[in-house]
């Protein structure tokens, strides 16, 4: 997560019209066709900067691995003004949607403008300070969509949105009371029960209650495994793997304690999800308005597995499984566990959230995470997957159609 900005002025309440940008979707688009990310930066900086010139050089600076900068960028746009218009389209009876995020980027609110590209939305973002409320004052909107994920820090923020969102005269699209229970220690409770389904036991503990357990014994009994059994630890509030650690000996502990100085952690008992081959598989995948929808399968000879740094590029063998995986996504992993994933979908009472999973050789999907924050993208090289956009297409068309749908309808469901 991105720290919060705590010295961000304070932005006009009614600001006159909204900054327009790019979003961060179309820069990637443009650097991934070639486009010159220092020639972006010259048409930001070749006159006193505005809000839209600020937020495009953050989204600039986080592209190009300088996270501080882009935060203090992204926090003088959103000094000037928190209203942002990502498309402005031509069709007078486009549909008009409001995004409400945080402070900060792709770790923190929903990254919509990868996945909305509709030319009949228009798309605004507005940003609230942490800690702060809804304010009196929103941008005209046909539909809301609430983009803040999940944290210890923003939660607060987000039960009160919640209780100002209840009665909210336009249709509300991933209510925040739903989003705060997929804190990764609420998730097992959230999905216990569920045919085919397994989540691991995971539990929020402090740094001296983490020592304590292991010394006792109670931690292994508490994640419903054998004493001693592999186990992993993770700061809390972190993602992509930052942080996480498998736990075999006292070693180990010793170094991911070590490794950083958090006060809490979530610590999880270890399942051991390789395939047949020794390989771990773990997909990503959206729940769109209760139907699943493939983002990626990334193949990997170590347990913990992101796309990134799994190898698929070097290994024509896994590109062709997950191609295979993608485009037969219907009829195979969504067909086999139709059931799992509908009830996933109906338990989490989120109209879009992306879920990272992988099968067992028992055949239960075992869960990793829940999160509306999830990546899901069609920005990869054409000529290395070529074959992408036409299934990210799926996605896309149906979460713009649920937008469509629930705005013209008019009414939030029951």
């Amino acid at each position: 997560m991105t720290e919060p900005i705590t010295e961000q002025a304070n932005p006009p309440c009614q600001p006159d019209e909204p900054a327009r940008i790019e979003g961060l979707a179309r820069l990637h688009r443009a650097a991934v066709n070639g486009t010159s990310l220092t020639s972006l930066i010259e048409a930001c900086t070749t006159q006193t900067p505005g809000a839209s010139d600020f937020m495009t050089l953050a989204m600039i600076f986080l592209m190009t691995g300088n996270p501080d900068a882009a935060a203090e960028l992204q926090a003088r746009a959103l000094s000037l003004n928190p209203w942002y218009r990502i498309n402005q389209p031509t069709n007078p009876d486009a549909i008009r949607l409001l995004v409400i995020m945080q402070p900060g980027f792709m770790q923190d609110n929903t990254p919509i403008d990868f996945i909305l590209h509709d030319p009949d939305i228009r798309m605004d973002w507005w940003f609230v300070p942490a800690g702060s409320d809804l304010p009196s004052w929103l941008p005209e909107h046909d539909i809301l969509l609430t983009g803040m994920g999940e944290s210890t820090r923003i939660r607060p923020q987000l039960e009160r949105m919640a209780g100002r969102l209840r009665t909210w005269p336009h249709p509300v699209v991933n209510r925040p009371e739903h989003i705060v229970r997929l804190a990764r220690h609420q998730l097992p409770q959230l999905l216990a029960h569920l045919a085919s389904v397994h989540v691991p036991p995971t539990l929020l503990l402090d740094r001296p209650a983490v020592a304590a357990m292991t010394r006792d014994g109670t931690l292994w009994q508490q994640l419903g495994i054998e004493q001693h059994s592999p186990w992993l630890i993770r700061p809390l509030d972190t993602h992509g793997g930052h942080g996480l650690h498998l736990i075999q000996q006292t070693a180990d502990l010793e170094t991911a304690l070590a490794d950083t100085d958090v006060s809490h952690f979530h610590v999880a008992s270890f399942v051991d999800y390789r395939s047949a081959d020794g390989l771990y598989r773990k997909c990503r995948l959206a729940l769109c308005n209760g139907r699943a929808f493939a983002g990626h399968l990334a193949i990997s000879d170590h347990w913990m597995v992101h796309y990134k740094n799994a190898g698929m590029a070097e290994h024509d063998e896994r590109q062709q499984e997950e191609q295979a995986f993608m485009e037969q996504f219907d009829d195979g992993f969504a067909r086999r566990h139709a059931q799992a994933l509908a009830a996933i979908a109906e338990r989490s009472g989120l109209d879009y959230v992306v879920m990272d999973c992988a099968e067992l050789p028992d055949g239960r999907l075992l869960v990793f995470e829940l999160d509306n924050r999830g990546f899901m993208h069609a920005i990869d090289p054409s000529e290395q997957y070529a074959w992408k956009p036409a299934v990210m297409q799926k996605l896309f068309d149906a979460f713009a159609n649920l937008l469509k749908q629930r705005a013209r309808n008019g009414v939030n469901p029951a």
